[in-house]
């Protein structure tokens, strides 16, 4: 990807999720979270997604606003006295005051969305972009309230695509255009962006992170982090699996197999827009943000045991789908000289013929797979291998804790037969 970038300075990127950000207590940790990460780059930008669970709770407004509009606005009341509390986190009177007017009307905004729906033909876009906006407006004024420049930025000013793909060279152009300060840093929404028409767009779930690898490649970053509520890439669920362990190092390779696998620890095209570039990669923990995290490099000697789990994804042959919306994808797969993909649990509902199915992704174990699978009574109904030490293995069947439990201890903690592993 040949690209004439904005940046001839250095730069980082930081992105935090809605878990970093659900609190008003939370937006003062990571405003000093940013302070303390920046003092040595001359150019920052932060990205950010939208609080808590804002954007679960604006999908539940739209689609409750053609059929029971009463019932979206209580939804929508719930979420204004939710965002109006995190204000608090700003101490500056003016400020606070800009910041609730500027809620106020985005919240009559959508009341009068909820109105009209009837009558509208809304996109889902149209409705969930407020959750990022509210964010990076919000931290943008807790860090002025601390004495350090920052500037919202709305990524559809800049961001743009064209047939749901990230147009570079049109954004970097509109980017330059914005004549953003390097003094300031720049606090801006995630997820969200502009299409051809310039109508609001979004990148999928979980999208900040991939918002966020954008920015990186726009501006040359010499650094990217990924902020999150986990400490970096584990050896399993640490959510599950109470002895899964944190990699200090992953391989570039390895981490983008985990992001196909639908891991919610790497969104799958975080690392596609990135790749070559001279960025050192970090995800770390906004709640201890002290901990030294993973580091995602070109290679890795160190042996990185991986057992990732995810139940109720779709699997979709691709005779049978005429269109399938990108977004929806997370992996694509040849089984029997037929293409396959692999559907994201909230879209399976979109496509008739998909088949439900369920996902491990095994790095660590050599081609003898098959007997470690069989030992677990888990009956694949295709595994993918990757060079050996990599696996996909997709089941009819649901991988249960207990199964999920015996697979990383054989694999991750020291359980391994020696014919089994793959520690080259």
């Amino acid at each position: 990807m040949k690209l004439a970038c904005l940046s001839g300075m250095k730069t980082s990127v930081h992105k935090f999720g809605g878990s970093s950000l659900k609190e008003p207590g939370s937006f003062v940790r990571v405003a000093n979270i940013v302070i303390d990460n920046v003092r040595s780059y001359k150019n920052n930008l932060i990205i950010v997604s939208a609080a808590g669970k804002s954007t679960n709770h604006l999908i539940e407004i739209a689609n409750k606003s053609p059929t029971a509009p009463s019932s979206a606005g209580i939804t929508l009341e719930s979420l204004f006295n939710y965002q109006e509390s995190l204000i608090n986190a700003v101490s500056n009177k003016v400020r606070k005051e800009e910041l609730q007017v500027s809620l106020l009307e985005d919240v009559n905004k959508l009341k009068h969305m909820i109105e009209s729906s009837c009558d509208n033909a809304f996109e889902i876009a149209d409705w969930v972009c407020f959750g990022e906006v509210w964010s990076a407006r919000l931290l943008a004024a807790v860090l002025n309230d601390l004495k350090v420049p920052a500037q919202f930025v709305d990524a559809r000013d800049f961001l743009s695509l064209n047939h749901n793909q990230v147009d570079f060279e049109l954004s970097i152009n509109k980017l330059r255009d914005l004549n953003l300060g390097n003094e300031v840093i720049k606090v801006v929404t995630g997820y969200i962006a502009a299409d051809e028409n310039g109508k609001t767009a979004t990148l999928g779930r979980n999208g900040s992170d991939y918002s966020a690898s954008v920015c990186a490649r726009l501006t040359s970053a010499s650094k990217l982090v990924f902020w999150s509520d986990v400490s970096g890439v584990y050896s399993a669920d640490p959510n599950v699996i109470s002895s899964a362990f944190p990699h200090s190092v992953i391989s570039w390779e390895t981490a983008n197999q985990l992001a196909h696998s639908g891991s919610s620890v790497l969104h799958q095209r975080t690392l596609e827009a990135i790749y070559n570039m001279d960025c050192e990669v970090q995800l770390k923990n906004s709640m201890s943000p002290n901990c030294l995290g993973t580091k995602i490099v070109a290679q890795t000697e160190k042996y990185t045991p991986l057992v990732s789990r995810i139940n109720n994804l779709g699997l979709l042959p691709s005779r049978l789908c005429s269109e399938i919306d990108s977004a929806h994808i997370i992996n694509e797969f040849e089984i029997l000289d037929e293409k396959y993909f692999l559907v994201k649990s909230e879209c399976i509902s979109k496509y008739d013929e998909c088949k439900s199915v369920n996902l491990l992704f095994i790095h660590g174990v050599n081609e003898e797979i098959d007997n470690l699978l069989l030992n677990e009574g888990i009956s694949p109904y295709y595994i993918w291998k990757v060079k050996n030490e990599s696996h996909f293995v997709i089941s009819t069947s649901r991988i249960e804790d207990e199964q999920y439990q015996s697979l990383h201890e054989f694999v991750c903690l020291g359980g391994q037969k020696a014919e089994y592993l793959c520690t080259s």
